[in-house]
């Protein structure tokens, strides 16, 4: 059983981020997001449903407010990568420029 559930995490995400775009700063100059997959399991990547990957990306990438200079994911696991891969048509070209995986 998982500490917790994949809506608790994506919810203390948005939630971080709309804490971040209240700076005046940050509204101008936008931000990086770094995600480490190094403690995310197959397990939990099964449970990803496409609804969840769809939501995910259309939110971020079309309806909220911020500026991402970047998104980088670290340490992921094969099933990361093949997951991105079948994302990244769906992604807006910007938004594919400027996401990166780092392998460790």
């Amino acid at each position: 059983m998982f500490r917790y559930s994949i809506e608790h995490v994506l919810l203390a995400i948005l939630i971080s981020l709309e804490q971040m775009i209240q700076d005046a700063e940050v509204q101008v100059h936008g931000f990086a997001i770094i995600v480490d997959w190094s403690q995310f399991s197959f397990r939990q990547a099964a449970r990803l449903s496409p609804a969840q990957m769809r939501l995910v990306i259309e939110g971020l990438q079309d309806s909220f407010p911020a500026r991402f200079g970047g998104i980088h994911f670290i340490n992921q696991p094969w099933y990361i990568d093949a997951a991105f891969t079948i994302l990244k048509p769906f992604l807006k070209e910007k938004t594919r420029e400027r996401t990166d995986l780092i392998n460790s």
